[in-house]
């Protein structure tokens, strides 16, 4: 959140907060607007990463996170 705070830009810190949430178990609505924040400030290297990683294997299911992380 630190980081988020003093760049907002920083897509880096979205991801890493969208990862964070998931493994703390918050809402779906909440990790995936901060990876779809990732995703419109970093481009389409997260939404790769985002699909590879095993931190959203739990969502990975979810319609939401398919768009978000559509090729």
């Amino acid at each position: 959140d630190m980081s988020i705070g003093l760049d907002p830009n920083y897509s880096e810190a979205w991801y890493s907060r969208s990862r964070c949430k998931n493994s703390l178990g918050h809402k779906s609505e909440e990790i995936l607007s901060d990876l779809g924040k990732s995703i419109k400030i970093g481009g389409d290297e997260y939404k790769e990463r985002a699909r590879e990683d095993w931190n959203f294997a739990n969502i990975r299911d979810d319609e939401r996170f398919k768009s978000l992380t559509r090729k």
